[in-house]
């Protein structure tokens, strides 16, 4: 009996090298987003520290003065922090964007290859029913010659 042979193993092949590379991009671009988010918390963190200390230092129970240059100061840091986080908010937007677009690469990869698994199943299933007949053929014509020879002695 012949071995089996999935004649597009060479295709499945590709396929899984495929989606191994898209998976690989996926943990790239979310770990890029997860480095991102962070450094947007971490601007997100000094905005509110840096406006905690403008609103102590504003205070008018405080001992402490403010003068005007600290004032400028504080107002031009504040809204370097507010543009730095509407930067990185659009960074964030970006990344959310391509993360989704390579998990859909990711989930498109994954059905090319499972299609392809499916099929080599059921051809490897339809390859055992035809050997199974195929050696069941075998058999009856050996039966059927036994009993031909057997038949033509006694009849002698």
């Amino acid at each position: 009996m012949k071995a089996y042979r999935f004649r597009l193993e060479p295709v499945l092949g590709v396929r899984k090298k495929k989606e191994e590379a898209m998976q690989q991009e996926l943990a790239r671009v979310q770990s890029a987003y997860m480095e991102e988010r962070e450094a947007a918390e971490g601007l997100s963190a000094a905005r509110e520290e840096s406006c905690g200390r403008l609103r102590a230092v504003q205070d008018p129970g405080d001992d402490m003065e403010l003068d005007i240059v600290d004032a400028t100061l504080y107002h031009s840091y504040l809204l370097r922090l507010a543009r730095e986080i509407a930067s990185q908010e659009q960074l964030l937007e970006r990344l959310e964007n391509e993360v989704e677009k390579a998990r859909e690469g990711v989930i498109r990869a994954r059905q090319g290859r499972r299609t392809l698994e499916r099929l080599k199943e059921k051809q490897f299933a339809r390859f055992l029913i035809e050997s199974a007949h195929a050696e069941q053929k075998a058999f009856d014509e050996i039966g059927q010659m036994r009993y031909s020879r057997a038949g033509h002695k006694e009849g002698r």
